[in-house]
């Protein structure tokens, strides 16, 4: 159905397909339970950080990051293939520089301290190497640059007095010679908590519980099973006749009586889905005869209990196969003084109702209403 399944539809729902959710839930925990199987050793942790520094304050820490951070996710790429190693940025919350944090895990803590100390070292050196490379490559060009003045200043013959001014006027503007990466290594590695066979257990039948609502909700949407009378009665503006709960067909033919204004000689019962109505035109049948009124049923020779025919007087009622597999059904339908569309909870749609009703409508049938049944 389009609209939201309430807990109540979920319910229902829950009882018709109780034995798909158990097989989920329980598939869930011996999922859970192999897990936890598979991961039962212990597992270790260790950190090292690395942290950039510039006393001058010529350089920002997050631009100095932005240089150290590709070649520390770089270098954790080439981890061992035992240990797992991932990288983090972060800033402190007192000082407001930038931290670089390496992770590793595994199964062996002397292999993660290993690791994450020489992951953090190299990145801080490769880094470094970088800085000085620049700051080297800047103080050339200042220096170039300041020779090709004192050329210029030369051949106005200048005082020697100008060059040493121009001494302190060519300073360079930004000077990396100060910026350094500091690490702090890994002394140990702490063992991480794991998940018990209890709890994996009992998380995988939570996990499979969820698929079970989840594949549920998938279900109604697109089946969209008749759940209770009420969705009946949302979906169409045929009367229901009948209580879902009661198995008694006396209403079924006291509100048929009622919407056709009479007692109708000839009555069709039509299935909504493609099943057999014989059980449901058998309880209408003794349920008429039941009421002191004789019955006769038409299609299958099923005992009628306490019918007594001899006059013409009998409600004839025609158990119909279903529309969809039959014209004769239709034809029936048509010829018969009333049709009573039968359904049954969960196990026929409203798609299949809809097209049912349409197809009477076609054949110009009298319907008077929908009779449910569990």
């Amino acid at each position: 159905m389009g609209e939201l399944v309430s807990l109540f539809d979920l319910g229902i729902l829950a009882k018709r397909y109780w034995k798909m959710i158990v097989v989920l839930v329980v598939a869930g925990g011996l999922l859970g339970a192999v897990y936890s199987t598979l991961n039962s050793g212990v597992e270790y942790q260790a950190e090292a950080t690395l942290t950039p520094v510039d006393p001058t304050g010529a350089v920002a820490p997050i631009t100095m990051m932005s240089a150290v951070s590709p070649i520390a996710e770089r270098l954790a790429t080439n981890a061992p293939d035992d240990v797992s190693l991932t990288t983090s940025q972060s800033e402190a919350p007192t000082t407001g520089s930038q931290v670089l944090t390496f992770v590793a895990r595994g199964k062996s803590a002397e292999a993660c301290v290993n690791a994450v100390n020489e992951v953090a070292s190299a990145s801080a050196v490769e880094a470094a190497a970088l800085y000085a490379e620049i700051s080297e490559e800047r103080e050339e060009d200042s220096i170039v640059e300041k020779d090709e003045k004192i050329k210029i200043i030369e051949l106005l013959e200048a005082q020697d007095g100008i060059s040493r001014a121009l001494d302190t006027g060519f300073r360079i503007d930004r000077s990396f010679a100060h910026v350094s990466f500091q690490v702090s290594e890994a002394t140990s590695a702490k063992e991480l908590a794991h998940a018990g066979l209890l709890e994996m257990l009992l998380t995988g039948a939570l996990g499979g519980a969820v698929v079970a609502v989840i594949v549920v909700f998938l279900k109604n949407l697109a089946f969209r099973p008749i759940k209770s009378r009420s969705d009946i009665e949302s979906a169409t503006d045929l009367p229901v006749l009948s209580f879902a709960s009661s198995s008694d067909m006396s209403y079924v033919w006291a509100n048929t009586c009622y919407e056709m204004g009479a007692k109708p000689p000839v009555v069709a019962m039509v299935p909504v889905g493609n099943r057999s109505c014989i059980e449901e035109a058998q309880k209408l049948c003794s349920a008429i005869c039941s009421m002191g009124q004789k019955a006769e049923l038409q299609e299958e020779d099923l005992p009628c209990e306490g019918r007594s025919i001899d006059d013409g007087s009998a409600v004839l009622v025609i158990a119909c196969r279903s529309l969809g597999t039959s014209v004769s059904a239709v034809e029936a339908a048509r010829s018969s003084d009333a049709v009573i569309l039968s359904a049954k909870i969960l196990d026929d749609s409203l798609f299949a109702l809809q097209d049912a009703i349409k197809e009477l409508s076609v054949a110009k049938a009298k319907v008077a209403g929908v009779a449910v049944s569990r």
